[in-house]
């Protein structure tokens, strides 16, 4: 049961990726009317999932290597912490666009990157 439990929290976790594209407009929309950042527009809008995938790119390699040294399950923890922590700084760095691109885009695809890549 507890492994049942686990495994369906850890695909939650990880499919929260593609929620981004359902955020991203809401951010922009936020910084455009809110913030007062007039550069900031819906052309933005790609390049936070597109980080995300960057991301998780550069890192199956990582988690390869992780998980053939410390095992799965480390592996697999240090994915999530690391999808949990992006998605904890976004909290932080919401008034600046390029900043969240890279916290809860680039270290957020890292994260995820790391933790598809143990089976």
């Amino acid at each position: 049961l507890l492994t049942l439990v686990g495994g369906i929290l850890i695909h939650i976790t990880l499919g929260t990726m593609y929620t981004s594209s359902n955020l991203t407009p809401y951010v922009i929309s936020y910084l455009h009317v809110a913030k007062k950042h007039a550069y900031i527009d819906s052309s933005l809008s790609p390049w936070l999932f597109a980080l995300q995938s960057l991301g998780q790119a550069i890192a199956m390699v990582i988690g390869g290597t992780l998980q053939r040294l410390f095992g799965i399950r480390l592996a697999m923890i240090t994915g999530c912490c690391l999808v949990t922590i992006s998605t904890l700084c976004g909290y932080w760095t919401v008034n600046n666009y390029f900043v969240i691109c890279s916290t809860y885009g680039l270290i957020f695809g890292l994260g995820i990157g790391i933790a598809y890549s143990s089976p």
